[in-house]
Parts: C-alpha cells; structure tokens; sequence
C-alpha cells in the first residue's frame, strides 16, 4: 500500500468517526432529521472504506423494531408506546424503555 493510499485510508476511517459524533450529537439535541444524515453518512463511508465496522446505531434500530412488533401485537399498530424512564426504571419489566437504554448506553 503506497502512502498516499494509507493517507486516504486514515482520513477515510477520520470521516466516519466524525460522522459518528456529528449523529450522536444531533440525537442528543433532538436534532432527528441531521441524527439520520449522519447516520446514512456512517453508514456510507464505513461500506465504501472496507473496514466493516460494527453499526453504532444497530441498537436503535432493533429497540424500534422490538417497540413496533410489541404495540402491533397489543393492537396499537398506529401509537407506540415509549416510556420515559429514570435511573431506577427496570428495563426489563417496563415496555418501551429499552430505546432508552439503548441511548443511555449510547451517550455514556
């Protein structure tokens, strides 16, 4: 590998770690529409790299997944149901906050 490929490499592995924070930063400020550009350009940048890196955001989509069967079995296929949740919420007993682990994880 010549230098200027291994130079195009490390910047290309730089954008996806960028386009990593700029989608977390974007969630963490409600910011949904920018959280999904740059998690489409995560997405791109790591097919296009090679790397194959594991998606940071897989979580959210099997949490969403997970909700939307859940309420569709309970027949509430046009509301979903996300709980809040605190520090004391039992993930596992309540319904809906499993996103919210996902994100409490996410950000910690």
């Amino acid at each position: 590998m010549t230098n200027e490929e291994l130079r195009a490499g490390e910047r290309l592995s730089h954008e996806i770690d960028v386009a990593e924070r700029k989608a977390v930063d974007a969630m963490s400020r409600y910011k949904f529409q920018m959280f999904g550009y740059w998690a489409a350009i995560w997405v791109h940048l790591n097919r296009i790299s090679g790397e194959r890196r594991k998606n940071p955001f897989a979580c959210f989509v099997i949490e969403a997944k997970r909700l939307r069967d859940v309420n569709i079995g309970a027949g509430h296929a046009d509301t979903f149901a996300i709980q809040r949740c605190s520090e004391e919420t039992d993930h596992a007993q309540v319904p809906g906050t499993n996103f919210c682990q996902c994100m409490h994880a996410m950000f910690s």
